[in-house]
């Protein structure tokens, strides 16, 4: 519980620096992260060695930068739902096919 409220609060703690803290933010995001669910359970992340934080950062730098491509990709004229391309799962284009020929199979039930 220690480790959301320090979250919540506006000033970086003892043991969280401002930037350490921005950090765990954007990591556990309500939106992304489930993790508060696990109440007393939940084990946060080291915050040491200074290295381990380093590399933790470049990992949420690189998601958000293939975020932003493929939100700028789903938006382009250039996507294809047949072909969405690499920046989406493999799935997606099956997925898409499936419901395709869901379609078309609900048509024809329909003639």
């Amino acid at each position: 519980r220690e480790f959301w409220s320090r979250l919540g609060d506006a000033s970086p703690s003892a043991d969280l620096e401002r930037e350490d803290l921005a950090l765990m933010r954007r990591i556990f995001d309500d939106r992304y992260s489930d993790r508060r669910a696990e109440g007393d359970s939940f084990a946060p992340p080291a915050t040491t060695p200074a290295s381990y934080l380093a590399e933790l950062k470049r990992l949420v730098d690189e998601e958000d930068g293939v975020r932003r491509r493929r939100r700028s990709h789903f938006f382009s004229l250039a996507f294809s739902e047949r072909d969405p391309g690499p920046l989406f799962p493999a799935a997606w284009k099956s997925s898409f096919d499936m419901a395709s020929a869901v379609d078309v199979c609900a048509a024809l039930a329909a003639v």
